[in-house]
């Protein structure tokens, strides 16, 4: 109810969850059977306890009655058969007495309480496993491991119970990290190694991290190719990996049962000759591919059946395509840095015949060379292809970096009321440059220093460069 947005309900329904409603009065209006956004909402005839109601079970009888036995069993049963529950001072169980309103007396038992643990316990075994557990979340796994390992029995069963993630990016700590690497093996769900293996004075070894679900590893070695097999990672979710490995992993006979997120931050086309022998990988449901050709999309689509989302940034491309027969029902969501509108963006849509949301990005200053014509990106032929090719779309999203603009904003706007109405035209100052842009910018003189391009405007880097601009609306 507080968030009273059902726009953003309908966005997450994207995503597999049960979505329900925490609105009293109930409103079956809000359900999905009932032309709404979530699939149940809370009723207020099982609503019966919250954070400020108490004793349920007093209506039920005497406390050693055989129904308030039975009762306080059955709701047991239930809050933990689904796991272990959040329960908000044994309102499980309950009190054998009425509901009263005294809230003075309620608030002198919590000071007493508080009085009793800042007197008389002031140990860390306080705190509840739970608490241990959310706490060592935010602690770098190396100081987990220097400053709580062996303490004590109790935490290091909790220690042995987190999940360990690990982020390497040049060799200094080295011994601290090879000793975390071998004692938390087990229980690291993330490993991003972010530097060249030759600035590393050690061996890391795959095949002990049998638990792992996300990989960064854009720079492998060879021993670390060989060791990506789901027999060794049976867990895979995600992966960043180069593109003299990806392809045997996506489509090679030894398949991962789970992987569902592949970044290839470049593409070489030669490792693409030998696809037609491969296999279909149905698991992948996102693909980034940094710094490929069209060529190369078009080849690679195929064998992905159910991807649900694409993410490229397209090199020029020198042999001519006038059209594909590539056909691709399942993707929704595709993102597209390129430097050729035609034809290179009109045969991607064309492949793309179920396409809900496209978010355009044309950053002619990554090339660092400028236009020096009075206009450097053609607004007109952009309209037309979106015209033909937006059968299915549902949101574009547009942020567009280029040398020169004369165009008026509102010229370009009228070009096409349906996707081009709420463009901006923002010139940055440092370099004369102009930022057209369906993003909402504030130019506020506070806010006149800006990240500029959004970041996400630059071709598909992990540690893009962010520039501090001047801006100007216009």
């Amino acid at each position: 109810k507080e968030m009273d947005n059902y726009d953003v309900v309908h966005e997450l329904d994207s995503i597999v969850c049960f979505s329900q409603a925490e609105y009293i009065s109930e409103r079956k209006d809000l359900c999905k059977e009932n032309g709404g956004s979530v699939d149940a909402c809370w009723s207020s005839s099982f609503y019966k306890v919250c954070h400020d109601n108490e004793r349920l079970l007093y209506g039920t009888g005497k406390q050693n009655s055989d129904v308030f036995i039975r009762a306080k069993t059955a709701r047991i049963i239930l809050f933990t058969s689904v796991g272990i529950s959040m329960i908000w001072q044994g309102v499980e169980l309950e009190e054998s007495k009425a509901m009263i309103y005294d809230q003075p007396k309620k608030f002198h038992k919590w000071r007493m309480m508080c009085n009793y643990i800042s007197h008389e316990i002031s140990t860390l075994e306080l705190f509840p496993d739970e608490l241990f557990l959310e706490l060592f979340s935010f602690i770098n796994p190396i100081d987990l491991y220097h400053g709580f390992i062996n303490l004590n029995s109790r935490l290091n069963n909790i220690l042995n119970d987190i999940h360990i993630c690990i982020h390497i990016i040049n060799d200094d700590q080295y011994e601290d990290y090879q000793a975390c690497l071998n004692h938390f093996a087990y229980q690291i769900i993330y490993l991003a190694i972010d530097c060249h293996w030759s600035r590393l004075s050690y061996n890391i070894n795959l095949q002990s991290f049998v638990n792992l679900r996300s990989l960064y590893l854009p720079m492998p070695t060879d021993e670390q190719c060989l060791e990506i097999t789901s027999d060794n990672l049976p867990f895979l979710t995600n992966l960043t990996i180069n593109d003299n490995t990806f392809k045997s992993i996506l489509f090679g006979s030894n398949l991962f049962s789970h992987l569902v997120t592949l970044c290839v931050p470049r593409i070489d086309s030669s490792t693409l000759k030998q696809i037609e022998s491969m296999q279909l990988c149905l698991t992948l449901h996102s693909l980034y591919l940094g710094f490929c050709t069209i060529i190369d999309v078009l080849n690679i689509l195929p064998y992905l059946p159910n991807l649900n989302y694409l993410d490229i940034a397209l090199l020029p491309n020198n042999k001519t395509i006038h059209q594909s027969d590539v056909k691709h029902k399942n993707i929704f969501h595709f993102k597209v840095k390129l430097r050729k509108l035609d034809p290179d963006l009109e045969i991607l849509l064309k492949s793309m015949s179920n396409l809900h949301r496209l978010e355009f990005l044309w950053n002619e200053s990554y090339t660092g060379i400028w236009y020096n014509g009075p206009n450097s990106f053609n607004f007109e032929k952009f309209s037309d292809i979106l015209e033909k090719n937006s059968v299915s779309l549902k949101r574009i999203d547009i942020h567009i970096h280029i040398s020169r603009c004369d165009y008026d904003i509102d010229y370009i706007r009228h070009l096409n009321l349906q996707w081009f109405s709420s463009l901006n035209k923002i010139k940055i100052t440092n370099n004369g440059s102009f930022f057209i842009t369906t993003k909402k910018l504030s130019t506020d003189a506070e806010e006149k220093i800006i990240t500029t391009l959004l970041q996400s405007t630059y071709m598909t880097q992990r540690n893009t460069r962010i520039h501090r601009v001047k801006i100007n609306k216009v």
